[in-house]
């Protein structure tokens, strides 16, 4: 049936009180207190790729900062999510299956042949589903996702000391389904809203489960490869910036051997960096809000089941919200501009109760892994030049390049 397929699982498509129930029972395994214990495993990864880094610098060749940064993602993903090691840095796509067919997970846009059919019949495609089991969009990709994830979650339920033997997020996912939902730490609270209404306790379905790890991948994979290789690449064009960054990061980082829970909300001017670079390029360019009852805006009467589109894009490039938005300028993000700033002006991972519940492990995983090779390496201009703004890719989706973006790493 379609309501067991992968996709109609995803937290961003549930609504009403399915919605409530699945956000309810993921939410405690997803927040900062919870992600702190994911931070050893970021750490490790992103020395290895400081180390993967060695060769390209020692011969000053560009280096491919997509492809290099979607390994490294995926690498942090087999140990933060599968507690295994991939080996993505030194393997081929097509020899580690998971980065193979997240690749094609996120190869679908709205111009994708599969998408534009699915909206012009979806009835048809309706009935394919019901008849064939499998989904319009990728089926090979959910049939993938949900034998592994099925496989590593029946392993943990048999094992009696998977609760103390592992901390990635299959684990917390799964200790989150057991705890009482008094058992909140002041840390928890950063996302849990009071707007998610209490619901019955229920348990969530194996799909459900897998469902929600896959959009926690997606955090933890494409969107934050895309705004590492964005950032590393405008710090190579900028060497004032990148030299502030580094300088903050040594001052905090130092001679620790990692970054810890406490070194985050430090950084300060990195996280005024990255945040600049959220804003000029959002890995997600737009989202939807459905109206849940008549509503009136400003003398304008919306009706039940609207559908607002909220041009997240466009919002970050306003000039009158950002003065000479297509410049870079992380000082936007300093705490004395940003905290007079509207709220709705920012919105990366979205906003309210329906924000990106994979949030905290992106902004985590962003400052880890920045923090990491930016103390170990200077960021140069490759060979080719780029134009600024940078060309896009009108994909419907996920913000892409138009030409492929490298740099050169020199050691420090």
């Amino acid at each position: 049936m379609v309501s067991d397929s992968l996709r109609a699982n995803f937290l961003l498509v549930k609504k009403g009180d399915e919605w409530r129930k699945i956000r309810q029972r993921c939410t405690p395994a997803f927040t900062s207190g919870k992600m702190k214990k994911l931070l050893p495993p970021m750490n490790h990864c992103a020395e290895e790729l400081c180390k993967f880094l060695e060769p390209f610098a020692e011969t000053r060749k560009d280096v491919p900062l997509k492809d290099t940064f979607s390994k490294l993602t995926m690498n942090v993903i087999g140990r933060c999510v599968f507690a295994s090691d991939f080996n993505s840095l030194e393997s081929a796509d097509k020899d580690v299956p998971l980065l193979y067919f997240s690749k094609k997970l996120f190869s679908v846009t709205l111009l994708s042949p599969s998408i534009i059919l699915s909206i012009t019949f979806p009835n048809l495609c309706r009935i394919y589903q019901q008849i064939t089991k499998r989904s319009v969009v990728n089926h090979e990709v959910d049939e993938f996702f949900t034998k592994a994830l099925s496989e590593v979650m029946k392993h943990r339920l048999n094992d009696p000391e998977a609760k103390d033997k592992y901390n990635d997020a299959v684990q917390l996912l799964l200790n989150a389904m057991e705890e009482d939902d008094t058992k909140f730490t002041k840390e928890d609270a950063d996302i849990i809203s009071e707007t998610v209404e209490k619901v019955s306790k229920k348990s969530l379905t194996r799909m459900e489960i897998i469902a929600q790890l896959v959009v926690f991948l997606a955090a933890g994979y494409e969107t934050t490869a895309t705004t590492l290789h964005f950032v590393t690449y405008i710090l190579s064009q900028r060497p004032d910036v990148q030299d502030k960054v580094r300088d903050e990061v040594n001052e905090i980082f130092g001679d620790k051997k990692e970054i810890g829970y406490d070194d985050i909300s430090k950084f300060v001017y990195m996280n005024a960096v990255i945040d600049e670079t959220l804003r000029l390029l959002p890995p997600i360019t737009r989202t939807n809000r459905l109206c849940q009852k008549e509503t009136v805006i400003n003398g304008v009467k919306f009706e039940m089941g609207s559908v607002f589109s909220v041009p997240i894009y466009a919002i970050h490039h306003n000039p009158e919200i950002y003065e000479n938005p297509e410049e870079f300028i992380p000082e936007r993000f300093l705490p004395d501009e940003s905290d007079s700033r509207h709220p709705m002006a920012f919105l990366p991972f979205g906003s309210g109760p329906r924000n990106c519940i994979g949030m905290r492990f992106a902004e985590y995983e962003l400052r880890v892994t920045l923090a990491w090779i930016i103390k170990k390496y200077k960021f140069i201009p490759a060979d080719e030049k780029l134009a600024w703004p940078l060309e896009l890719e009108p994909t419907g989706g996920l913000i892409k390049p138009k030409h492929e973006l490298k740099c050169k790493f020199v050691k420090l």
